[in-house]
């Protein structure tokens, strides 16, 4: 019998975030010593400071996502079905569909949740998981009205440490140990790591309080990385390439 939990997924008010958002590559071998300088700086995150953070992204057969990012376009979107943890084996999981706008450093990030079939998700069907009505009408909600020539195209996965300063609100988040795999494929398909670890502040300007001033002894420049844009490139074999 099908669950009925699973007959009509659940979708949920949505949420709007918006904020400053910075990325900065560090070193691998200075990763732990940062998170232990964090960790004194600053507190820990909410009730989840540390978790997996899984997400398949969505772009058009063309790519137009990857090559916004490449190509370094002011103004750039993005659509992802995001969630924490590792999956159930079975039954029904809470998911976030979001969209992501980014003009320059200002990024608008909108999402919902839905109730979606775990094991469905461990299996890479995303399209069958979320089905197309589903993704679309919930692309609607949030705002966003592109949604219909979008595909699964990649997963990324990462081990994420969160933070919070104190005076500032400012968030931290220090991403390490990031895979990807192509989208139809979550355990049998190619895993590709993505370089260095990535700290992200994210924040209602972009300047920095007192206290995380010696982050530059830390992290290297300010960088435009991408991990969706890494995780392309990584994985540009597997994918199609005809049309990189």
């Amino acid at each position: 019998m099908v669950n009925a939990a699973l007959r009509a997924p659940v979708v949920a008010a949505p949420e709007e975030f918006r904020r400053f958002e910075r990325k900065f590559p560090v070193e691998p071998a200075r990763a732990d010593l940062l998170a232990a300088w964090l960790g004194h700086a600053c507190l820990q995150a909410g009730a989840y400071p540390v978790g997996r953070v899984t997400s398949c992204y969505f772009d058009t057969p063309d790519w137009d996502s990857y090559f916004a990012s490449i190509d370094g376009d002011h103004e750039k979107r993005k659509v992802r079905l995001r969630w924490y943890d590792a999956l159930p084996a079975t039954g029904p999981v809470t998911a976030f569909l979001e969209t992501k706008e980014k003009a320059g450093f200002a990024t608008w990030k909108r999402r919902a949740p839905v109730t979606l079939d775990a094991s469905r998700l461990r299996a890479g069907q995303f399209e069958r998981a979320l089905p197309r009505a589903l993704l679309d009408s919930t692309l609607v909600r949030l705002g966003d009205f592109e949604g219909g020539h979008l595909r699964p195209a990649v997963v990324i996965s990462y081990l994420r440490l969160r933070f919070v300063e104190p005076a500032s609100g400012i968030q931290l988040a220090l991403d390490t140990h990031q895979e990807a795999w192509p989208a139809g494929s979550v355990f049998t398909g190619p895993v590709a790591s993505l370089g260095p670890p990535v700290l992200e502040i994210k924040g209602p300007s972009l300047a920095l309080p007192p206290r995380l001033s010696a982050l530059r002894r830390w992290v290297t420049v300010w960088s435009s990385h991408s991990k969706y844009a890494t995780a392309v490139e990584s994985l540009a074999r597997v994918l199609d390439p005809r049309r990189l």
